[in-house]
Protein backbone atom coordinates (compact mmCIF):
# COMPACT_ATOMS: atom_id res chain seq x y z
CA UNK A 1 0.00 0.00 0.00
CA UNK A 2 1.08 3.85 -0.80
CA UNK A 3 1.23 6.58 1.54
CA UNK A 4 -0.67 9.12 0.14
CA UNK A 5 2.80 10.71 -0.84
CA UNK A 6 3.79 7.97 -2.88
CA UNK A 7 0.62 7.80 -4.76
CA UNK A 8 0.89 11.81 -5.23
CA UNK A 9 4.76 11.19 -6.41
CA UNK A 10 4.01 8.40 -8.61
CA UNK A 11 0.63 10.15 -10.36
CA UNK A 12 3.27 13.03 -10.93
CA UNK A 13 5.91 10.46 -12.58
CA UNK A 14 3.03 8.82 -14.77
CA UNK A 15 2.25 12.22 -15.61
CA UNK A 16 5.79 13.68 -17.26
CA UNK A 17 7.15 10.40 -17.74
CA UNK A 18 4.92 8.01 -19.05
CA UNK A 19 5.93 7.75 -22.91
CA UNK A 20 3.71 4.73 -24.08
CA UNK A 21 0.93 3.31 -21.64
CA UNK A 22 -0.14 -0.04 -23.48
CA UNK A 23 -2.82 -0.13 -21.24
CA UNK A 24 -4.72 2.83 -22.66
CA UNK A 25 -4.43 1.08 -26.11
CA UNK A 26 -7.48 -0.45 -26.67
CA UNK A 27 -7.18 -0.86 -30.37
CA UNK A 28 -4.27 -2.65 -30.59
CA UNK A 29 -5.53 -5.32 -28.17
CA UNK A 30 -9.06 -4.92 -28.40
CA UNK A 31 -10.97 -7.19 -26.20
CA UNK A 32 -7.24 -8.71 -24.96
CA UNK A 33 -5.76 -6.43 -22.89
CA UNK A 34 -3.09 -7.95 -21.02
CA UNK A 35 -3.97 -9.72 -17.73
CA UNK A 36 -1.82 -6.63 -15.39
CA UNK A 37 -4.14 -3.91 -17.10
CA UNK A 38 -6.51 -4.99 -14.70
CA UNK A 39 -4.90 -4.08 -11.76
CA UNK A 40 -5.14 -0.91 -10.25
CA UNK A 41 -2.67 2.33 -11.09
CA UNK A 42 -2.77 3.82 -8.18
Amino acid sequence: TLTPRQSRLLRWARKYHLIYDYCADKQRFKNNMPKECTFPKF
